[in-house]
């Protein structure tokens, strides 16, 4: 009898309620897929090629390194550490220098 009342004391949520509970916390994986489902029918199913997967990872893999570099600043210290991007400011530039010969660099980098 015990189980019967305290059954009927908790009360029962409804279908919708956990649907927009659902929604609401996995509210940016629900977007990324309709994003992705979005450019699939766009580029007539070459989003998800292989040889494309890999160019995405190869030319965002330093946004993967510095995601992951805040993500442990986050969790650590609960700061969030802003100087990340004038770092990857100042490392292009250096490293624009270092690439172009003299010869063919803009004038505003000599």
């Amino acid at each position: 009898m015990s189980e019967k009342a305290t059954a009927a004391a908790i009360p029962q949520e409804s279908t919708l309620t956990k649907v927009k509970k659902f929604a609401t916390k996995n509210s940016m994986t629900i977007a990324l897929i309709a994003v992705f489902i979005l450019f699939y029918f766009l580029t007539g199913g070459r989003l998800l090629y292989a040889q494309n997967m890999s160019n995405l990872l190869l030319q965002n893999g330093y946004v993967l390194v510095l995601a992951c570099g805040m993500l442990l600043c986050i969790l650590t210290g609960g700061n969030i550490d802003l100087s990340v991007g004038s770092v990857i400011c100042l490392t292009g530039l250096y490293i624009l220098i270092r690439i172009y010969p003299p010869s063919i660099r803009p004038r505003t980098f000599s």
